[in-house]
């Protein structure tokens, strides 16, 4: 009884400490001044506008862009400071027929200030009184007269708003704005906990909750805006991730004990870091204000049809296959190519809660990724592997630069149908020797199914990966013809299923149009269709994969692909059926992608293969690590060396450029050689050998770092 009291009291006294240490963070980060300066209509302006605005339009001259208010529309700057405030406002009060707008703008504290009607832009100076900022936040009220347009366009127009900008002035009050303070504190408590909850201990779960607090609070002071707008998805994240972390510590055990896998208190610790970090970092990422993951708002307009009742425009063929079908990419006459709608349909379920879709897309893709790191260490498991083994694997996974691309690609059903295609595998893997039973058969055929229907692309992977896996293991293992016979057996049954519910109705325009379409452009090219090849020819197609790989952080991975299914075979792993099914599954994985290397150049869209094998890559670099480990010798250098290399050219080509390739092969044997040098002078304690892996992982992890901030700022760029 005592011990427990204590227990609590040391909880409670750490969850006043990170309370005090927020205040504290709060306090020295609004005691320094903030502004901002905004042109409305680029990129930047979106989270600082609330209520009517029309879309962004272009001045005549074409020199600058505006929007007009089409209702009552506001300038919002929440949590941003207390204290007075001056705001300049570049607008235009004028109607085409010359009616009077009689524009106003109404402060917090309903102080209102009338803008005279002249018929050319005007900067309108304002000082912010303390009064209208006391909860901290700034907020600009735009209210007039509407006129409605005659022309065919019938624009409703208030008052053209081109510009903006605000600073603090030296009057700030000592403390923060109240919802500020408590969101950037609960957002550390909720770490805090999701820590502690995966098995972190009680002091090292306050002090990195602590550390997050610090390195919040760092922009929040010098790049106010637009942090102060990230804070609410933060909270929502770090909430969200306490009921994940409660979820996945009670499911993740009961499901391994299900396939046979074994998984300890110290590597389920692990695993839901892994997953913790990871989740935090991608789903952050996508919740940055200025982040915009390219095709989510497309994809979730089309929820938006399903949701006004247009399901049949997506589901039949026609103009909703089309319009993810380029001309550029496809040519005029383009082929008939299903883009199944289930993944649409399954996220009119996002409908449920009360923020954007958008916003729920991004942390749905980010939690489906993450999950891989347990899968992936299952499939270890079931290979034979070790649990090092399996949890190197899975935290190469996390931290390959090239997972953090989806997102920012935004191609959220590609993220979901590659992760069903991980389940249904790991399924059969573990089921193996129980597929004729028909509850295991009937799951199967049930995972098969959602598999086919939920992505087209994926369930083309995933059909050409049964079919080789079948091949495989009834080649090489007799024995297990019974069970090859049930899973081809579900997967016909599946693929009839998903012919009867979607694909069956593309079947005529299939060979009219598609096939000739293929049997044209794998023979004489895209340029014989009219469509652009992503490469001028095949020599520079596959060429362009060594810096992409690279840049991916899976060129080392990829080359040594021999290396690890040399060792798996070596080691005799493979005693056990069932990881004979999993080591055939790899190889199938491993053709597959290999086959859609030449097709993805001629076939848009299915330039998946990469991202596709990278669960199978992890696992084989990890085997790699793994051995490395038990004798560390030159292998380890070496790794150690290319990962040294890499950590500098991060550091000092903080953007992925090509060219610094140039000095990593350059610097590569200076670095090798320390590292020999080292090896022979200084490391002669076995525990010595895990640095240069321990610098591989940290400079995976930068490099993947380094590639999401690259790719939210091409990303803004770009749009």
């Amino acid at each position: 009884m005592v011990r427990v009291k204590s227990r609590l009291r040391s909880r409670i006294v750490g969850a006043l400490g990170l309370v005090a240490w927020t205040l504290l963070l709060s306090i020295i980060v609004y005691q320094r001044g903030a502004q901002t300066d905004i042109s409305v209509g680029d990129y930047y302006d979106t989270p600082y506008l609330a209520g009517a605005f029309s879309d962004r339009e272009t001045s005549a001259d074409n020199l600058h862009t505006f929007r007009w208010t089409t209702g009552s529309a506001a300038i919002a700057i929440p949590n941003g400071a207390r204290g007075s405030w001056v705001a300049n406002l570049n607008v235009l009060a004028s109607h085409p027929d010359s009616s009077p707008v009689q524009a106003v703008i109404r402060l917090a504290d309903e102080t209102t200030v009338a803008l005279p009607d002249v018929a050319e832009r005007r900067v309108i100076h304002l000082l912010v009184p303390a009064s209208a900022t006391t909860s901290g936040s700034l907020r600009l009220g735009l209210n007039s007269n509407l006129y409605q347009e005659p022309t065919a366009s019938a624009r409703t127009l208030g008052v053209a708003l081109f510009g903006f900008a605000a600073r603090t002035t030296l009057d700030r009050p000592f403390f923060p704005p109240p919802v500020g303070f408590l969101m950037l504190t609960l957002i550390v408590i909720f770490m805090a906990l999701s820590l502690y909850l995966a098995g972190l201990p009680e002091s090292w779960s306050f002090g990195a909750a602590a550390a997050v607090g610090a390195g919040l609070a760092f922009p929040l002071m010098f790049n106010r805006m637009p942090t102060v707008f990230w804070l609410p998805g933060l909270l929502m994240l770090s909430a969200i991730s306490v009921l994940f972390i409660v979820i996945l510590r009670k499911f993740i055990p009961w499901i391994f004990a299900q396939g046979g896998i074994p998984v300890d208190d110290q590597a389920l610790t692990v695993l839901l870091l892994l997953f913790t970090v990871g989740f935090w970092i991608k789903a952050g990422g996508q919740l940055y204000p200025y982040m915009i993951s390219i095709d989510v708002h497309w994809h979730m307009d089309r929820v938006r049809w399903i949701l006004d009742g247009r399901l049949a425009e997506m589901y039949r063929p026609g103009a909703f296959n089309e319009s993810v079908m380029p001309v550029n990419e496809w040519g005029e006459n383009r082929p008939t190519i299903p883009y199944s709608p289930f993944f649409h349909i399954f996220a009119t379920s996002f409908n449920i809660f009360p923020w954007a879709l958008e916003t729920t897309a991004k942390v749905f893709s980010s939690f489906i990724d993450t999950s891989r790191t347990f899968i992936i260490y299952g499939l270890a498991g079931m290979l034979g592997l070790k649990r090092r083994t399996g949890l190197l694997a899975a935290g190469l996974y996390a931290v390959f630069p090239a997972t953090f691309l989806l997102h920012s690609w935004g191609n959220v059903p590609t993220t979901f149908g590659m992760w069903w295609t991980l389940i249904t595998s790991i399924f059969i893997i573990g089921a193996w020797g129980r597929l004729r039973t028909r509850k295991m058969f009937a799951l199967l055929t049930l995972l098969l199914l959602i598999t086919f229907l939920i992505y087209t692309v994926m369930a083309v992977y995933m059909g050409m990966v049964l079919v080789l896996w079948l091949i495989f293991i009834a080649w090489r293992n007799r024995e297990q013809r019974p069970q090859v016979w049930a899973v081809f057996s579900a997967t016909a049954l599946a693929f009839s299923l998903s012919l009867a519910i979607y694909y069956g109705q593309y079947i005529p325009e299939i060979v009219q149009k598609t096939l000739p379409y293929f049997s044209q452009t794998l023979t004489q090219g895209q340029e014989s269709v009219g469509a652009t090849p992503f490469e001028e020819t095949y020599q520079d197609y596959l060429f362009a994969y060594i810096p992409r790989l690279w840049h991916y952080g899976l060129l080392i991975p990829v080359l040594l692909v021999p290396i690890g299914l040399w060792l798996i075979v070596r080691r005799h792993t493979l005693t056990d059926p069932r990881a004979k099914v999993a080591f055939w599954w790899m190889l199938a994985i491993l053709a597959v992608s290999l086959i859609f290397v030449p097709i993805a150049r001629s076939v848009p869209m299915v330039d998946k293969n990469v991202f596709f094998a990278m669960p199978v890559l992890a696992i084989l670099f990890g085997v790699i690590i793994e051995r490395a480990l038990e004798q560390p010798r030159w292998l380890l250098l070496l790794l150690g060396a290319w990962y040294v290399a890499l950590l500098l050219e991060r550091l000092l080509d903080p953007t992925p450029l090509t060219g610094g390739m140039v000095w990593l092969w350059l610097g590569l044997p200076l670095v090798a050689s320390l590292c020999a040098w080292l090896w022979r002078t200084r490391w002669q304690r076995p525990r010595w050998t895990t640095i240069p892996i321990a610098i591989g992982y940290l400079a995976l992890l930068i490099a993947a770092l380094d590639l999401w901030v690259y790719r939210i700022e091409v990303v803004k760029q770009l749009w």
